[in-house]
């Protein structure tokens, strides 16, 4: 059960301003650790999305996020992984919504068929508070395969007496997760995947992070992905699809309200050359 106490203390590891951020914050640590520890679900699932990413590959966490991203990579049925999911995740996220499979068009022209998501919201209310947060968790059906052999990831969490233990997770190379993140970049108008990639190169190349970027294998990974739906992005397209979401107010403003305290103010303009130059060059 939550407690003040275990607030306090995870504070040290998400120093986020309000209490109710702390607190999704540890249950999304703590969804992750119950999902993985779970003799069932840890052989069929990866993880990948900025949860991860920065819970893990980039670790401190260089800003908020607020979902749980998974990957089927060895066949379940959909009925038996939602109640495995429920079964493990329901103690520690909340009251579970109705589950739908959802289509979600990820590839980044809309003339391919979509991939299919399972698609669950979690509702818990935070300590003090009257009303509801959601942490939702969402399971890609489709993408089974990957380029890059999975690896293990370590993320801080905290054990049911709130001390502080360190917890594994199956993920993807960050080659290729930063592969998916410029898919990501390239389909909606959301800032966060631009500084995902750039604050990935920037730890990198400060050896701030044990998992070394190379642009040119992030790209091949971006390429294969869309290589699977069956479409193909060239330098050129990628810099104007750039382009087009830095004229985008909102693109720009995304990271506003993500950016972890005491980090320094996001440049979206040096941002974008950092993409360019890191990544986009190598397409």
């Amino acid at each position: 059960m939550m407690q003040q106490s275990h607030l306090t203390a995870w504070q040290a590891y998400a120093p986020w301003p309000k209490r109710s951020q702390i607190e999704q914050d540890l249950r999304l640590s703590q969804g992750v650790t119950a999902i993985f520890r779970d003799d069932v679900l840890s052989q069929h699932l990866a993880m990948r999305g900025g949860t991860v990413l920065h819970k893990a590959h980039l670790a401190p966490a260089a800003r908020y996020s607020e979902d749980i991203d998974l990957v089927l990579v060895k066949a379940m049925d959909t009925d038996t992984l939602d109640r495995h999911l429920r079964r493990v995740l329901s103690p520690v996220l909340g009251q579970p919504s109705d589950s739908l499979i959802a289509d979600a068009w990820l590839a980044i022209r809309n003339v391919l068929r979509p991939s299919r998501i399972l698609r669950t919201a979690y509702k818990f209310i935070p300590l003090g508070l009257q009303r509801e947060e959601t942490i939702k968790v969402e399971v890609n059906l489709n993408e089974s395969a990957s380029l890059y052999p999975l690896v293990q990831v370590e993320l801080d969490t905290l054990d049911e007496d709130g001390e502080p233990v360190r917890a594994t997770a199956h993920s993807y190379d960050i080659n290729e997760m930063l592969g998916t993140k410029t898919r990501a970049l390239m389909q909606r108008e959301q800032g966060r995947d631009l500084f995902d990639l750039a604050h990935a190169w920037q730890l990198s190349v400060a050896g701030s992070t044990p998992y070394e970027v190379d642009g040119a294998k992030a790209m091949q990974a971006f390429t294969w992905y869309l290589e699977k739906e069956g479409t193909h992005l060239g330098a050129e397209e990628a810099n104007a699809l750039l382009d087009a979401r830095l004229r985008k107010p909102g693109f720009r403003r995304d990271m506003e309200t993500l950016l972890r305290p005491g980090m320094p103010q996001f440049d979206v303009d040096a941002a974008a050359v950092t993409v360019r130059q890191a990544y986009f060059q190598h397409l």
